[in-house]
């Protein structure tokens, strides 16, 4: 499934695809039921990120308009491979144009920035033109000093911040505080949890600013449409 992102000066097309791995048979339960599964057998996970990623590439090659750029979730323990680098770089080696519009997501850690060969696997594929987004950003404990070496292009603030901004002072600032922190780090910052109307005019429309919520669009197929937005840097 694919939930869209939108950029906060035009709401009207799609800026980003973030590819979610969804079972056909719901009966078998949901993400919530399988993620936490595959979470504990590394080797597991690390084949389905190398199925999505081959995915997105067969549907690129394979599409004749231009797509939008595509988020993948990545795990801190897909980083932590050692043949990361070498088998994305392999992966996209036929269509090496896509490498600039893939995005790599993942959860806040900051104790796996500290392995040598994950900051590598991250610093090798951002000179290739891959980009990083970090995830879920605000929620719980936040560690500023993640953003310090300027790994992430991408920070998406947790859908709990916007929740709470009209309601509570906290999250207000720190909505305000981490708009004005992205643009001065020349990050891009998504906006989750935008399912209001009240919450979609709580966010600025800045070019730095993107939005992702169910006010907009809900998760599609692979298959829909893929509307380009050229307005993201």
């Amino acid at each position: 499934m694919l939930p869209a992102i939108f950029n906060s000066l035009n709401t009207a097309k799609v800026c980003i695809w973030e590819i979610l791995l969804r079972w056909k048979r719901t009966e078998y339960g949901g993400p919530g039921e399988f993620m936490p599964l595959v979470a504990t057998k590394p080797h597991l996970h690390y084949s389905l990120t190398m199925m999505i990623l081959n995915k997105v590439i067969d549907y690129a090659t394979s599409n004749k308009e231009s797509i939008p750029k595509i988020s993948i979730n990545v795990s801190n323990s897909d980083l932590m491979m050692v043949d990361f680098f070498d088998d994305v770089m392999i992966a996209t080696e036929r269509y090496r144009d896509l490498r600039k519009k893939i995005i790599f997501e993942v959860v806040e850690y900051s104790e796996i920035l500290s392995k040598k060969h994950v900051k590598e696997n991250i610093i090798n594929l951002k000179n290739a033109g891959f980009r990083f987004a970090i995830d879920d950003f605000g929620c719980g404990y936040s560690n500023l000093n993640l953003l310090s070496e300027k790994h992430f292009d991408f920070i998406k603030i947790d859908k709990s911040v916007i929740g709470m901004c009209d309601r509570d002072t906290v999250a207000s600032e720190t909505l305000k505080f981490m708009i004005k922190l992205s643009e001065s780090i020349n990050a891009t910052l998504v906006v989750e949890g935008v399912e209001t109307v009240e919450h979609l005019h709580l966010v600025p429309k800045q070019s730095n600013v993107l939005i992702q919520g169910f006010l907009l669009s809900k998760p599609v197929s692979l298959t829909s449409s893929l509307r380009v937005c050229d307005s993201v840097k």
